[in-house]
């Protein structure tokens, strides 16, 4: 084999140093070009991420209202409820809790009236229809539910 000259060396060694600076230039470009790729996706990500949050907030407002009008309908019917206990508790005091549920059918019909004695004698008129009558005091409550013709209520 042939000695190799400085010269030839030279260019030897400058072409393989042009080649690698080739390759590094040509890596160096695909490096950015993936780097410019994943800023875009970066930016893409973060939209969508800002998109998402937008949308969960907008989510949890509608389901925040949800609940709340929920809530809303509860306490109303809570509150028709709790006047509805009051009514029992008014006629439990007053001693129909033993009464036939006929009759307690009767009194249900009339139990939003106010207590005055034009309805107390409504309600005794439709109690005389089913065989029943009871009496009122000066506060315009009901007592004293009995059969018609019974004394009282444990005649009933």
């Amino acid at each position: 084999m042939s000695k190799e000259s400085k010269a030839d060396k030279y260019l030897r060694e400058r072409n393989e140093m042009m080649t690698t600076l080739a390759e590094a230039h040509g890596e160096i470009g695909e490096l950015k070009y993936l780097l410019d790729k994943s800023e875009t996706a970066r930016k893409s990500i973060t939209g969508r991420i800002e998109d998402f949050k937008s949308d969960v907030a907008s989510a949890l407002k509608s389901i925040t209202d949800h609940v709340e009008n929920i809530n809303s309908k509860v306490r109303s019917e809570m509150k028709a409820i709790e006047g509805i206990c009051d009514v029992i508790d008014d006629w439990t005091q007053l001693g129909i809790e033993d009464l036939p549920q006929y009759v307690l059918d009767v009194l249900n019909q009339f139990h939003e009236l106010e207590n005055d004695y034009p309805n107390c004698e409504l309600v005794i008129t439709a109690l005389n229809q089913i065989g029943w009558t009871a009496d009122y005091d000066l506060g315009a409550e009901l007592y004293n539910f009995r059969k018609i013709g019974a004394t009282n209520e444990k005649d009933a």
